[in-house]
C-alpha cells in the first residue's frame, strides 16, 4: 500500500476552496476597513512599501534575522525525528512571527511618520484580524477539513 493511497480524493477541490474563501475573506475584511476609514487604495505591488528609510532598514534587518534563524533551524532539525524536533523552529511559526512582526513595524512606523492619519488602523486591524484567522485555523485543524 503506498502513502498517497491514504489522502481524501477531494482533498484538492477542498484545499484550492479554502485557499479562495481565506484569500475572499481577508480581502473583503481588508477593503471593508479601507472604505470605513476613508483611505485611499494602494496597488497591489506597491513601490512605496516603506514609510522611509528608517523603516526599510528595520525591515530589512528583521527579515534578515529570521532568515538567519531558519537556516540555523534547518541544521539543527534535519538530523532529528519528527518527535524531536524543536517546534518553535518550524518554518510556518517563524514564518508566521516574521510576518507579525514586520507589518506590526509597519503600523508602528505608519502612526509615527504617514501623511494619511488612519493608515495605521488599517495595518494594525489586518494584522489582527489575521493573526486570529491563521491561529484559529491551526487550534481547529483548518475548521476540519484536513
Amino acid at each position: 500500500m503506498y502513502p498517497y493511497e491514504m489522502i481524501d480524493p477531494y482533498f484538492w477541490e477542498k484545499f484550492f476552496i479554502f485557499i479562495l474563501l481565506t484569500a475572499l475573506v481577508l480581502f473583503l475584511f481588508n477593503e471593508g476597513m479601507r472604505r470605513l476609514l476613508k483611505l485611499e487604495k494602494r496597488g497591489f505591488f506597491n513601490k512605496d512599501g516603506y514609510v522611509n528609510k528608517r523603516h526599510k532598514v528595520i525591515d530589512r534587518t528583521i527579515r534578515a534575522i529570521f532568515l538567519l534563524l531558519m537556516i540555523i533551524a534547518l541544521i539543527m532539525n534535519v538530523t532529528r525525528d519528527s518527535v524531536e524536533m524543536f517546534r518553535i523552529f518550524d518554518p510556518a511559526i517563524l514564518l508566521f512571527f516574521m510576518l507579525f512582526l514586520t507589518e506590526t513595524t509597519r503600523s508602528v512606523m505608519e502612526y509615527k511618520y504617514s501623511e494619511e492619519r488612519n493608515r495605521y488602523l488599517l495595518t494594525a486591524s489586518f494584522v489582527l484580524f489575521t493573526s486570529i484567522l491563521v491561529i484559529s485555523m491551526f487550534m481547529t485543524d483548518f475548521y476540519g477539513l484536513f
